[in-house]
């Protein structure tokens, strides 16, 4: 997978500071482009990383625009890597069939 798109937020408290990376990745899925998230924090203490945390769903939609649109989402709402599949689980659900347009449009070409 390559990043295409990286946000970073940054939250700090008395001592602990945990930076968020919210990407934008792109890959190859049944020979087409396709697009995906990735979240990723990490906490630290001082200068100290105490805790990493990521999770990701690697092939949403071959649709850009779409996983533009939610890494906005998931950005603007602080959203951690924790909670990743519960905030756009829908939505993945619902985009999977733009992969079965793509194949389709390839076909009929």
């Amino acid at each position: 997978m390559r990043v295409v798109k990286n946000l970073v937020r940054i939250m700090e408290d008395a001592n602990r500071k945990s930076i968020y990376y919210y990407r934008v990745v792109k890959g190859i899925k049944m020979g087409i482009q396709a697009y995906g998230i990735e979240i990723e924090r990490i906490d630290m203490e001082g200068e100290d990383i105490i805790n990493i945390e990521r999770d990701s769903i690697d092939s949403i939609t071959p649709q850009r625009y779409k996983v533009y649109d939610l890494i906005n989402i998931l950005y603007d709402n602080e959203v951690s890597p924790i909670h990743l599949v519960d905030i756009i689980g829908e939505y993945v659900d619902s985009y999977i069939s733009d992969f079965d347009k793509t194949l389709n449009c390839i076909a009929t070409n």
